[in-house]
């Protein structure tokens, strides 16, 4: 499951005259989401951070939106992930990856 924090990067824009043109007011966000490897169905979700109770949220929704099936979300070794305050709901398994093994997260290759 891939999690990735966005930088607060203005993002640019080119105008009739080529120059950059920088937007500003954004805010950062964190990508979450899921793949189902057989088909390619994916769950995305946007958070403003990276964090338990953000993934709390996206753990709470996936399972709304799957509520008839045993999913296993493989991870890496954030620590949210693996906080001690989370509810894990039923119907869904964590695993985790081996530590400091990003080449195994094809999460990340999304």
């Amino acid at each position: 499951m891939p999690t990735r924090q966005i930088p607060n990067h203005p993002s640019r824009r080119e105008t009739d005259s080529d120059r950059q043109v920088r937007i500003r007011g954004r805010k950062p966000s964190a990508l979450y989401g899921a793949v189902e490897p057989e088909t390619g169905q994916r769950f995305p979700a946007e958070h403003e951070r990276l964090n338990s109770d953000c993934f709390q949220v996206f753990l709470d929704r996936f399972v709304e939106a799957f509520p008839r099936s045993h999913n296993v979300m493989i991870l890496d070794n954030g620590r949210f992930h693996k906080a001690k305050e989370l509810s894990i709901p039923t119907g869904v398994q964590l695993k985790f990856l081996p530590p400091y093994s990003p080449e195994l997260n094809l999460a990340q290759r999304l």
